[in-house]
């Protein structure tokens, strides 16, 4: 009986101590386990964080006149000019400079070329100076905008004073030039959208009334940007 015993107890204290140690090596691999499946975890909620983050854009600094923005807008169209009799294609590059919240200022040169005619055309370029009035602010992407100022215009008519037929052939044409250089003032309807913070789209009405009698009606559309 002694020495089934003395075998037993030896027995029994190996299983013993193997099972702590088989206890102790799962406990450690929990551990471990738990431990990288914190850290994928806190890795990806800082990935989340930092995606949903918002990305401030490099702020955009335009050229600037006393401290003021310049933007640059170019527009086409058509004018009727003279009486309006006379339909021109017409183009103009503009300068202009927001003084605050309700007034700017601009320049602009516009050229323009009547169509329709083989024998009459005519040819114009202007300088133009106005000021601007947003009654409801030109701080807001939509820009209403009515304004005035003085035009310089210089005018070239060619037309035929005589023709010649042959057997319905034109023959012979005498033409004369005339030109004239007037002066008058803009009433403008202006409407704009800032796509962004740099771009800006839009449309503008004009009507002009010169000393010489010219009356000129046109419509742009206009695209522009901050410089």
């Amino acid at each position: 009986m002694k020495k089934i015993y003395f075998l037993f107890f030896p027995l029994s204290y190996l299983l013993a101590g193997n099972l702590t140690a088989q206890s102790q090596v799962i406990a450690a691999n929990q551990t471990i386990t738990q431990s990288i499946v914190e850290n994928r975890i806190s890795d990806v909620s800082s990935s989340q964080n930092s995606s949903n983050e918002k990305v401030t854009p490099t702020d955009f600094k335009p050229i600037t006149v006393l401290g003021k923005p310049i933007t640059m807008q170019i527009g086409a169209g058509l004018l009727l000019a003279g009486t309006g009799d006379v339909v021109c294609r017409q183009m103009e590059t503009e300068l202009s400079v927001k003084l605050n919240n309700y007034f700017a200022i601009a320049g602009n040169v516009t050229f323009g070329k009547s169509v329709g005619s083989d024998f009459d055309q005519s040819a114009f370029y202007q300088f133009n100076s106005n000021i601007l009035v947003s009654p409801f602010k030109n701080s807001r992407k939509n820009d209403f905008r009515m304004g005035t100022g003085l035009s310089i215009s210089d005018v070239t008519d060619v037309y035929d004073t005589e023709r010649m037929f042959d057997n319905n052939q034109l023959v012979y044409t005498k033409a004369v030039i005339d030109k004239r250089t007037s002066t008058g003032i803009n009433f403008i309807f202006d409407y704009q959208y800032h796509a962004s913070q740099r771009f800006v789209v839009g449309a503008r009405l004009i009507n002009q009334q010169y000393t010489n009698g010219d009356i000129n009606t046109g419509f742009l559309v206009r695209m522009g940007w901050k410089l």
